[in-house]
């Protein structure tokens, strides 16, 4: 019996057997390469995937479609970006020197505004010795400061027209007052990623 067994397992496959086997090792190098591209696939999907979450976000406005009246026609409008109020704001914040026991935490005033009949009607409820506003509390003082920069903004206040930051600043701190507007504008500018010479109305 294990004679014919070697036999028969040496023996030579007939040409049915040859094309049987061949179709079989046909079919397992198909589904093996199949199984390859998928996996393929998923490993480059997860790479761009990834990639597209590290992405850097654009600086382009979005555009938007709008209709012309009485027209079939559309075209695009650039839309205005995310206000940088609060940023600026905080960036004046940070040039006045707010810190716990400076004159500007002490008055609940980030912005170090002067005090004045405008000032006032923003809030403030006296003044230090300085003539430095004092409001009842620190958003009282962040809100004030934030309105005083919106009013500039729509060239509501006499301190510049059409300004930019540098011609906000060199009314809002100036070199009289023992200040350094250039470099101020500078640092607001570089905290907000913009020009010094832009229209605050074009970013507030």
């Amino acid at each position: 019996p294990i004679y014919t067994a070697i036999r028969v397992f040496l023996r030579k496959k007939t040409e049915e057997e040859k094309a049987l086997e061949e179709k079989k090792t046909g079919i397992i190098l198909s589904i093996y390469q199949w199984i390859i591209s998928a996996l393929q696939y998923i490993v480059d999907y997860k790479k761009a995937e990834k990639e597209a979450q590290l992405a850097p976000t654009a600086t382009t406005s979005p555009v938007v479609a709008e209709l012309i009246p009485n027209t079939p026609y559309i075209i695009e409008t650039p839309v205005k970006p995310e206000s940088l109020l609060i940023p600026f704001a905080n960036a004046i914040k940070d040039m006045e020197g707010y810190f716990q026991g400076s004159r500007s935490y002490k008055n609940s005033n980030p912005g170090n505004l002067k005090y004045s009949s405008y000032t006032k009607s923003l809030g403030a409820t006296g003044k230090d010795s300085g003539g430095f506003c004092i409001f009842p509390d620190y958003a009282k003082g962040f809100s004030a400061l934030c309105q005083f920069i919106t009013d500039a903004a729509d060239d509501k206040l006499k301190l510049c027209k059409k300004c930019t930051i540098s011609s906000f600043i060199a009314g809002y701190a100036p070199s009289s007052d023992g200040n350094n507007p250039k470099k101020y504008s500078i640092f607001i500018a570089q905290k907000l990623k913009v020009k010094p010479d832009i229209l605050l109305r074009d970013i507030i």
